[in-house]
């Protein structure tokens, strides 16, 4: 019984520090956007979309490297298909979510960075979606529920 449960806390505490890891890289981003939108040269509607837009880039990234690692996990062909369909409707609902979050602004020089800004706020969500479906995946033992 002892083997189980020190296998249980040695899994949880993989997950526990997967999600830290991501959580840590967020904020490693995040920091960058404050120093970037700090400097007096990122003032200007431009600074201020070329920072938000290299956030949402590293963010972006992060957020694919997690939906892939997920995506790794899963032998179901059902599964995977329905990961890969929500994925898609994801970067769908970004998009137009970001377009309605900057109505505010439409036509004006601060539009595109009230999208970047929404869409930036979205992707880093996303990764915390994707690395709980991940952790909901994995079962106590460290296999794959989805097989």
């Amino acid at each position: 019984m002892k083997p189980v449960i020190a296998t249980f806390f040695f899994i949880t505490a993989l997950a526990s520090q997967a999600v830290a890891d991501v959580a840590g890289s967020v904020r490693s981003i995040e920091t960058e956007l404050q120093l970037c939108l700090a400097q007096p040269e990122n003032e200007t509607t431009m600074g201020m979309n070329t920072c938000l837009h290299n956030a949402l880039h590293a963010a972006d990234e992060l957020q694919n490297t997690e939906y892939m690692k997920l995506l790794d996990l899963i032998e179901n062909p059902v599964v995977r298909d329905r990961l890969e369909k929500s994925q898609e409707a994801w970067v769908l609902y970004r998009t137009a979510q970001g377009s309605v979050e900057a109505a505010a602004m439409l036509g004006g020089s601060g539009e595109m960075t009230l999208i970047l800004s929404a869409e930036y706020e979205i992707t880093k969500r996303r990764i915390f979606e994707v690395e709980d479906l991940r952790s909901s995946l994995i079962d106590p033992f460290g296999s794959t529920k989805s097989k």
